[in-house]
């Protein structure tokens, strides 16, 4: 019996390792914000289910094999029409998850995730659209807006100085002088929200009020990036239950433009709320206080020219992203000839496509 007595209470020290449970994994992106891989994980029997939240995209493990000590899983969410799909290959080692993460494109990325209380991590709770009403012209935008936008030269890497550099470039090779006059930062520049809820740029933008002044001192305006969303495509800070206190802040640094990427509110609506879901920014933007161009960053969905001066947008995406190809720009470009009509100076005007690093 005392034999007995012992076997059973070394195994109850000793309990199973189990996956089952809420894994974050975070990485530093080197601006001082974290990329976030939750990993809500549940053993049953043979099978590994559960959810993958990794920047904006909120998968479901539908295949999975293997255990703690060697597993697999994949996880899939709808896009667009088709399907976008990430594996994890990985095994539990003490009190950490050691991950291979293989996304969409084939790149691998090596995690270390920890458990985290349950909840963490999880979609916010979804905030209804109001209901539809005619957003106020705001009276920009009367020829197209020209510019430069950071994305394709750029990317993840743009920060203060560069954003200066392109406006000292463009206020003396002639650029500026023949309309060009938008230097727009695209996603990344995002930090924390404060205390009060209020979006701080990060690290590679210490002061983004000074940073639009001296951009207004070379003759130039300044755009800036965000999601309806709760993340932004990159995973970064979106203005989901914060679009009101977003264009004030904006308006408070001085900002010309807002490019408003709808890629991080699929998670949370359909594309047919998308007018609703603008218009809440389009209203936010005119009591503000400052004049912003309004861009509706949406890729041509739901007949955007149709609706979007009613939510205040001055211009809009009618098609997906650009490279920098004579290809990709003739193709988009000379398929744009039945849209005419709907791009006049009182209707707003059309944006062929880009997160671009070429004239907007």
């Amino acid at each position: 019996m005392k034999s007995f007595t012992l076997l059973y209470l070394l195994a109850a020290a000793c309990p199973a390792a189990d996956l089952t449970g809420n894994w974050l994994a975070a990485t530093p992106n080197g601006d001082g914000t974290l990329r976030r891989t939750y990993l809500h994980l549940k053993r049953q029997g043979g099978r590994i289910t559960g959810t993958v939240r990794a920047t904006l995209h909120f998968y479901s493990i539908d295949k999975s094999t293997g255990g703690p000590e060697n597993f697999t899983i994949s996880a899939a969410m709808p896009l667009f029409g088709s399907e976008r799909r990430v594996t994890f290959r990985g095994k539990l080692a003490g009190d950490e998850l050691r991950l291979a993460e293989v996304d969409f494109n084939g790149a691998r990325t090596d995690l270390v995730a920890h458990r985290m209380p349950e909840g963490e991590g999880a979609l916010p709770a979804r905030i209804e659209p109001p209901p539809l009403h005619p957003v106020r012209d705001n009276g920009l935008a009367r020829t197209p807006p020209m510019g430069w936008n950071s994305w394709n030269k750029f990317a993840n890497r743009i920060d203060d100085t560069t954003v200066r550099g392109i406006a000292d470039a463009m206020a003396v090779n002639g650029m500026r002088d023949a309309g060009y006059i938008y230097v727009n930062i695209d996603d990344t520049w995002e930090g924390e929200r404060d205390a009060h809820g209020n979006i701080q740029p990060n690290q590679k933008f210490p002061d983004m009020k000074r940073l639009a002044d001296y951009v207004h001192s070379r003759g130039l305006k300044l755009g800036i990036y965000s999601s309806p969303g709760p993340n932004t495509c990159e995973g970064y800070e979106g203005s989901y239950g914060h679009e009101e206190q977003d264009a004030r802040t904006y308006a408070a640094w001085g900002i010309d433009y807002l490019k408003y990427d709808w890629c991080g509110a699929f998670t949370l609506y359909r594309d047919s709320e998308m007018q609703a879901v603008y218009q809440k920014m389009g209203d936010a933007l005119l009591a503000s206080g400052r004049e912003i161009v309004f861009s509706l960053c949406q890729y041509g969905l739901v007949d955007v020219w149709k609706w979007g001066p009613t939510v205040g947008g001055n211009l809009w995406r009618t098609g997906g992203d650009i490279s920098d190809s004579w290809e990709s720009m003739s193709r988009i470009g000379f398929s744009q000839n039945q849209l005419g009509p709907y791009a006049r100076p009182d209707t707003g005007t059309i944006l062929i496509c880009w997160r671009s690093a070429t004239a907007t």
